[in-house]
């Protein structure tokens, strides 16, 4: 692979894409050139082949923060009328751009995780009563609560009960003669 033609694949998409440079992911989709065709040998960076085409670097989507994020939570939450399971956040992340994508949600460190962050960001700001509900519906206690009453029915006592069949032994009447 050499650095010219590379330079001219940026260009092509570039000036497809009304002049905005590729990122590395739509650049290797459109031509099937991959990373490992120029790095190390060529750039040590994306941004790299970026300047040397003439663009400036593209910059990362900066992170968001929690609040943004549980605002989004509570939208869709409102918008389901019940708390999305992880299907329907990657379904409202795929039809609408500005909603976030479910690995944000995962920063909480899972679904009860991110509730109680939920509830607690309701409690403080007014007018999510409803979400505040939904939530304590969910509650880990709750669900602790349920985990138990399923093991409860599943503990079956067992318990062994041993039988043998004795012979009796005996000495057999021997006939005198």
């Amino acid at each position: 692979m050499n650095k010219n033609h590379i330079i001219s694949e940026i260009n092509r998409i570039a000036k497809e894409n009304n002049g905005k440079a590729p990122g590395l992911i739509v650049f290797e989709r459109e031509t099937g050139i991959r990373k490992y065709d120029w790095y190390p040998s060529i750039w040590l960076r994306w941004s790299d082949s970026l300047s040397d085409a003439g663009y400036v670097p593209n910059k990362f989507q900066p992170a968001l923060d929690n609040n943004s994020i549980i605002q989004s939570y509570i939208g869709l939450v409102r918008e389901l009328g019940k708390l999305p399971i992880a299907g329907e956040i990657q379904l409202k992340s795929k039809n609408d751009k500005s909603f976030p994508s479910l690995k944000v949600f995962n920063r909480f460190g899972g679904k009860i995780k991110l509730i109680e962050a939920v509830r607690s960001y309701c409690q403080t700001h007014h007018g999510n009563e409803d979400i505040i509900t939904l939530c304590s519906e969910y509650s880990p206690i709750s669900i602790r609560e349920q985990q138990e009453d399923k093991k409860k029915i599943l503990k079956v006592s067992s318990s062994f009960v041993y039988l043998t069949r004795l012979k009796q032994f005996g000495t057999k009447k021997s006939k005198k003669a």
